[in-house]
């Protein structure tokens, strides 16, 4: 009963106490230990920015105006482009605002496949932080599925 195993068990220490999912010993044994190489690099988290007003209600007034009406679908595709247009330098911002990302989505299923492309390369240097939001994984869900199903159309037109 009061022998050690040699064994190393799932969470138990060859002396019967339990490790913490971080490594660490929840108690009893006080010896120091390397550091694991095998954990994650912890990373800088993405913080989000505070929009400004202006840009705030420009993007309400767009969705005021998409909703609701009866649009030519020659005249949604060219306001969906100005609209993407304007957010230029701001698209991690805002496609990870929880108001704003519904927007933005509307405006990428309507625009051409231009400003989608446009779009997308701008969003590139930050599409992992984009993707891993909460309210940012619906924009870039839409916008790619939207290239893919494009790029598959044109495929199977050549």
């Amino acid at each position: 009963m009061g022998r050690k195993t040699s064994k190393k068990h799932a969470g138990v220490d060859a002396d019967s106490t339990v490790e913490s999912v971080s490594g660490g010993n929840t108690y009893g044994n006080d010896r120091s230990r390397k550091p694991d190489k095998t954990a994650p690099v912890p990373q800088t988290s993405f913080l989000r920015q505070q929009i400004d007003p202006e840009t705030a209600k420009y993007f309400a007034e767009i969705a005021n105006s998409l909703e609701g009406t009866e649009i030519d679908p020659q005249e949604w595709s060219v306001i969906c482009g100005n609209a993407l247009e304007e957010t230029r330098g701001k698209e991690a911002e805002l496609a990870t605002d929880y108001i704003i990302s519904d927007t933005l989505q509307t405006l990428v299923e309507g625009c051409s496949l231009d400003h989608l492309c446009i779009f997308l390369q701008r969003c590139a240097k930050n599409i992992s932080h984009i993707a891993a939001d909460r309210s940012g994984f619906h924009v870039v869900e839409t916008a790619l599925n939207l290239y893919l199903i494009t790029f598959r159309k044109v495929r199977i037109i050549l």
